[in-house]
């Protein structure tokens, strides 16, 4: 039995996190409201984040596609409310819910891979906008709710913080499974992973819905806040490439990738909205940007602090006894 198994060892391995937690409670009580608003999208953007990395990261799988599930979610969670319950944490999982039971849609698309499965979750998106445009016509194609959260209310950073902590649990819980290895293994090779049987089309589905309730939560979120959203708005290409931005640039398939990531995108955002508010420069800065990250830093940022670090501890252990450790390129 290892220390991480015994009640103890939880308790510490989940220390830092607690620590983390508490931190970012307590940072809006700092903040004026407009930071405070910055946080919520940065959160969301964690959410998303984190949510694209399970099946992006450690399943292997290219999604393009974030936008359907987060318009769904959006739509049933503004639905519900209108028509069923105002009630904000029943709107918000109704909306990640219907978002998850949407994933049936891409079963044809999990015998593609790579970029043939990013066109293919990329059309869903798109197509998801003009169903969207077509059963909503008009101007009945924006749906309003009333209000739920005012102006100087810190409700919203902390619903927001409590969707991205609980997707950020959700995600350690499945990669440390017995999913998270299948996936690991289907993204290493597909083939290899059947012939071990591995369940590799099941597998895809599990990580692809538990990826469509997060982002859902977060449309579910997203409209109750806004209180009033469109096809446009929330089927938005930028829910799809977002995810993925932060991602690349904290670290693909590592756990604080996308948190770091989406620390530095909304700090990168706010700089460049101070400096022009071009959106043709803001663009060209962000793929200059991703070309950097992706020539200089491949791993991203986490994942080239931690081959740092494992290269230093290398050389550590190396002197404690008294042997020259090589230390390989990863």
């Amino acid at each position: 039995m290892t220390s991480s198994s015994t009640p103890g060892g939880t308790l510490l391995a989940l220390l830092p996190w607690l620590v983390a937690l508490a931190i970012a409670a307590a940072v809006p009580l700092f903040l004026p409201i407009y930071m405070q608003r910055v946080a919520v999208t940065c959160l969301m953007f964690v959410t998303l984040g984190v949510s694209w990395n399970l099946s992006g990261g450690f399943a292997g799988q290219l999604s393009l596609g974030q936008a359907a599930f987060f318009g769904i979610g959006a739509y049933g969670s503004m639905i519900t409310a209108e028509h069923v319950t105002s009630d904000l944490l029943t709107s918000i999982v109704v909306g990640g819910i219907v978002a998850g039971l949407c994933t049936p849609i891409l079963f044809p698309a999990f015998r593609l891979r790579g970029i043939y499965l990013g066109m293919a979750t990329f059309a869903l998106g798109e197509s998801m906008r003009v169903v969207a445009e077509k059963v909503f016509p008009g101007e009945a194609s924006g749906l309003h709710t009333p209000v739920v959260f005012a102006v100087d209310s810190l409700a919203p950073y902390y619903w927001a913080l409590g969707i991205a902590a609980f997707t950020i649990a959700v995600g350690a819980w499945t990669i440390r499974s017995r999913l998270g290895l299948g996936l690991m293994t289907v993204r290493e090779d597909d083939q290899a992973a059947r012939s071990i049987g591995v369940p590799v089309a099941l597998y895809k589905a599990i990580v692809f819905a538990i990826g469509a309730f997060a982002t859902g939560l977060a449309g579910g979120f997203y409209a109750r806040y806004l209180g009033f959203i469109d096809p446009h708005s929330v089927f938005h290409l930028d829910h799809s490439i977002n995810p993925v931005f932060v991602t690349i640039i904290g670290g693909i398939g590592t756990e604080l990738g996308p948190i770091v990531g989406a620390i530095f995108w909304v700090i990168l955002q706010e700089v460049l909205r101070g400096l022009t508010d071009t959106p043709a420069v803001n663009t060209i800065i962000y793929g200059l940007l991703l070309l950097v990250v992706i020539l200089v830093v491949p791993r991203g940022i986490v994942g080239e602090s931690q081959a740092i670090w494992r290269r230093i501890a290398d050389r550590r252990r190396g002197r404690r006894t008294g042997k020259e450790i090589p230390v390989v390129a990863d």
